[in-house]
């Protein structure tokens, strides 16, 4: 597993979250409208009801991802479901056959109208909260090869992703590519991903990024006089960590094995917190949260008590993926990426997060970049025909297959 490189100013949170806990960072709930930014060239449809399909198509996905690197990874985790899916949802894009049902499956692109659209919808919404009233919410796409060729596949990459394009030889100057993405991540982000390892080799051919960056206030803050140092139960024992503390009215519900509480960011997101309980059986996302979607939640008087806490966390998705189902794509033999070209296979799939929170709210980030490469084609080892002993010789016309002439060559002169 390839490290995370952040930075940035984290002096509002004096605690890091203690090893064994496990954070999800939800993709952002959407409980009430929100303006989508304007796209006159689309077709005319319920926007709303399709960006509530696309996020909860990428939700399943991020449950099933999250569940598996929570099984398999001890520590913290923190991944962004869209932004993963929204970085494979574009390289689905361009494949083909079997290849691209096996990522329809993992992503359940299959349960949406248009794949592109869609997902292009859902960030569009995402990105109308804009920055201002203490929540700011961005999402960025581009792609990165040594040329571009107008194709299908390009024209949607523009239309649904806004995708920005960037030359960059990724297999001959592998160190100024890499340099070039960490450059852009860093700034689509606010500079807390200041590395997204895009693992490129001399086959590289096409690398897909994708960054989202959020910074949120509570909806009620919580006041640093109540924080203080408390034990916090971990594998290995209680750790004394800052614990915020804050008396209020939240949505609450319980579920088999723990609860759950949701704090409200301004607007209409907000963080959801599952809490098992016994602390060595944390919840498994996919099997707990179609049981919290359907209730029974109440809003209650809570006392509500959490660490501040910041987390970073890089990691390798290709292993992941393939677990779950995405195979031919890993393949260079099997992959059938022809809407992109017929010598692509996916080489790498990474992503990095960064989460901050607070007695103010809470900033995060994640870039994902899925990197392919060329299938590296064998060199034919040519047949042998050497005529240096007699042979018999037709000359032909090609077309009407007449015989011009026949011979048979004994001794050359």
């Amino acid at each position: 597993m390839r490290g995370v490189a952040t930075t940035g100013d984290a002096s509002r949170s004096s605690g890091r979250l203690p090893p064994g806990s496990r954070v999800l960072l939800l993709g952002l709930l959407l409980a009430c409208a929100c303006r989508p930014a304007a796209d006159a060239a689309r077709p005319s449809y319920d926007r709303t009801a399709d960006a509530h399909h696309t996020a909860q198509a990428f939700n399943r996905f991020g449950y099933a991802l999250y569940d598996r690197i929570a099984d398999e990874e001890p520590g913290d985790v923190v991944i962004s479901p869209v932004n993963v899916a929204a970085a494979l949802t574009m390289a689905a894009s361009g494949a083909c056959g079997a290849t691209l049902q096996e990522m329809a499956a993992v992503l359940h692109l299959d349960e949406l109208r248009d794949a592109d659209a869609s997902a292009g919808v859902l960030i569009d919404w995402l990105n109308g909260y804009g920055e201002h009233d203490g929540i700011g919410l961005h999402i960025a796409n581009a792609m990165w090869a040594p040329e571009f060729d107008a194709s299908p596949f390009l024209a949607r990459m523009k239309a649904f992703y806004h995708t920005a394009l960037f030359a960059a030889d990724l297999a001959r100057d592998r160190a100024g590519s890499q340099a070039a993405i960490d450059r852009w991540v860093a700034g689509e982000t606010n500079g807390r991903i200041t590395h997204l390892d895009a693992a490129l080799t001399d086959q590289s051919a096409l690398v897909l990024t994708s960054a989202m960056y959020f910074k949120g206030d509570w909806k009620t803050r919580f006041e640093p006089s109540e924080t203080h140092n408390e034990p916090f139960v971990t594998p290995s024992g209680p750790l004394s960590v800052p614990m915020m503390h804050r008396r209020g009215t939240f949505a609450y519900t319980r579920f088999d094995g723990g609860q759950a509480v949701e704090l409200p960011y301004r607007k209409a997101l907000s963080m959801i917190i599952l809490l098992p309980d016994a602390s060595d059986r944390p919840p498994a996302l996919e099997a707990v949260w179609p049981l919290l979607r359907a209730g029974p939640w109440s809003n209650v008087l809570v006392d509500v008590k959490m660490p501040r806490w910041v987390s970073t966390r890089s990691t390798q998705l290709e292993p992941v993926l393939q677990h779950l189902g995405i195979k031919r794509a890993f393949d260079p033999f099997q992959a059938d990426f022809c809407r992109i070209s017929s010598r692509l296979f996916i080489d790498s799939v990474t992503t990095a997060a960064f989460i901050n929170v607070d007695e103010r709210g809470t900033e995060a980030a994640s870039g994902a970049a899925v990197t392919f490469g060329y299938v590296m084609q064998e060199e034919e080892t040519p047949i042998s025909f050497w005529a240096d002993r007699p042979f018999v010789y037709v000359i032909r016309d090609r077309t009407t297959g007449a015989d011009l002439l026949i011979g048979r060559l004994v001794t050359p002169r």
